[in-house]
Order: structure tokens, then sequence, then C-alpha cells
């Protein structure tokens, strides 16, 4: 069976290329680029599963997302959501957490939700199952690429962000 498929390509699935992307982005530990943005994933993170664990989302007006790998862009769904319910999480925490808490800048995951949700509504319009959506990936590849350019107003960590998730996009043609 093998060897009938010798001069084949394979095309991989886009949205699967954008979520290991995002997953790259915040778990890769090897790229001290994005330090700042991977120690923010594991402090919402760390918190997130402590007050699911603990069961105090009933304090909470929405429940909270935890990430999951296996699931697409588990990681917007868990930083939006916390992004969402940010003034409300203290009063779930006890006081180990409430200084991870603190920890967070506020300014930078409002950032990394603005960045991201660009992948979120790509990967949701990619992923539509009652029609085919192979002739959207190009124009919807191009939409990430061009998202991805850097603008004046852009802080030096948001820039290497955009700089790595535009080198990923590009090279997984």
């Amino acid at each position: 069976m093998k060897s009938a498929f010798n001069d084949v390509n394979r095309i991989g699935c886009s949205t699967h290329y954008i979520n290991k992307t995002m997953e790259k982005t915040f778990t890769d530990t090897n790229n001290d680029d994005l330090k700042e943005f991977q120690d923010l994933f594991v402090q919402v993170k760390q918190i997130v599963e402590h007050v699911r664990r603990c069961h105090k989302q009933t304090q909470l007006s929405k429940k909270l997302q935890m990430y999951s790998k296996t699931k697409f862009n588990g990681a917007f769904h868990m930083f939006n959501v916390f992004n969402e319910l940010f003034d409300e999480i203290p009063r779930a925490l006890d006081t180990k957490f409430l200084l991870t808490y603190s920890i967070i800048n506020r300014q930078s995951l409002q950032q990394v939700c603005d960045f991201i949700s660009i992948f979120d509504e790509v990967i949701e319009k990619l992923s539509d199952d009652a029609r085919p959506t192979l002739h959207r990936v190009i124009p919807f590849r191009q939409h990430v690429i061009d998202h991805c350019s850097t603008r004046d107003n852009d802080d030096d960590n948001l820039i290497h962000m955009k700089k790595i998730y535009r080198y990923l996009s590009t090279s997984t043609a």
C-alpha cells in the first residue's frame, strides 16, 4: 500500500497547522523571545486549573475554559474567558493563587486575546462541516500572514510573537 503512494504529496489540514502554531508559541520553551507570553500562559493555566479543581467556578458568572492540546484553539478560549472574567477571578482564589493573579499583566493578556482572536475566526470558518472550504484556505492563510505584520504601536513582545507566527505560517506550506 505504501509503495502505491510514493510519488504523492500530502496536503495537511490547515486548521491543524494553525492550532500547532499556536500550541508551539505558548508551550515551546526553546524560544526566549516569547518568554513573557509563555509565562502568561502558564500563570493563566495554573489559575484556571485551580479554580476548576477546587470547584470554585460557581463564584464566577461564566465557566473558565481549561487549555487542551486536543481542542482546536484551546489557548485562545482559555485566555479569552479568563480576560472576560479578569475582575471576578480574585474572589475565587486563595492566597497562593492571588499572588500568581497579581503578577498577570492585564494589558499583555488583552494584547494576546486581540492578536490570536483572528486565528479562532479562521479556524471556525475553515472547520465548516456543511460545505467545502478548500477554496478558502489560501485567502485565509494570507489573511493570517497579513495579520502578523508589525505595527508602530506594537510592543516588543507582540512583535516577536507576530514574527514567529508569520514564520511558522509561511513555513507550513
